[in-house]
């Protein structure tokens, strides 16, 4: 890899079955391979941000905040659409925030429950 590369589009362990990557082993390496930043985009979740911005900042390497964010999709519910988002700065980073939870209020907890169409009525 060349030290100009940046890595746009990583997940990690905290996309639950999609990855094994871990957060220490990745900042290390892109640490060893020069690279300026790289960003964390795990699939609906913000879990290691904490942990990556710190270990990144510390390796000097610039962490870029992100991820995939699964968006409904009414004509086949089974294959929702993937948004890849990164923020610029704090705002992004609120508005991704702010997202994430719309998401897991409005979507993930219905979804883990079934199909809107087998929902009962309340």
């Amino acid at each position: 890899m060349s030290a100009g590369f940046v890595h746009l589009h990583v997940h990690t362990e905290y996309s639950m079955v999609d990855s094994t990557v871990r957060i220490p082993g990745l900042v290390e390496r892109c640490a060893q391979e020069q690279m300026p930043a790289v960003a964390l985009t795990d699939q609906n979740n913000l879990f290691g941000l904490v942990k990556f911005y710190r270990q990144a900042i510390a390796a000097g390497v610039k962490p870029v905040i992100g991820l995939d964010l699964r968006v409904e999709n009414d004509d086949d519910p089974d294959h929702p659409f993937t948004l890849l988002l990164l923020v610029q700065n704090n705002d992004g980073y609120r508005n991704l925030s702010e997202l994430v939870t719309r998401s897991y209020i409005e979507g993930q907890v219905r979804r883990a429950r079934g199909s809107p169409r087998t929902w009962p009525s309340i």
